[in-house]
């Protein structure tokens, strides 16, 4: 089997453990989330975020986006 193609299916079974975690136990108001790919399936390396403003701060009101491009060597660069 190819070395890149077994690395590549370390990386994204990490990410799903790493998701179901984080569905299990997330601070109220953040989202994180794989985007879906043209065919509705989930890109796992690139991930939607939302980050809420922290309360008493000039923030507070705002939702911030962010977008985690993660690297098909994850969790080790």
């Amino acid at each position: 089997m190819n070395k890149k193609l077994d690395v590549n299916e370390l990386v994204i079974n990490r990410l799903k453990k790493e998701r179901k975690e984080w569905r299990l136990e997330h601070p109220f108001g953040f989202v994180a989330k794989p985007v879906l790919n043209s065919d509705g399936t989930s890109n796992m390396l690139k991930w939607d975020c939302e980050i809420p403003g922290p309360k008493n701060s000039p923030w507070e009101a705002g939702t911030y986006s962010l977008t985690m491009d993660f690297s098909h060597d994850f969790p080790v660069r």
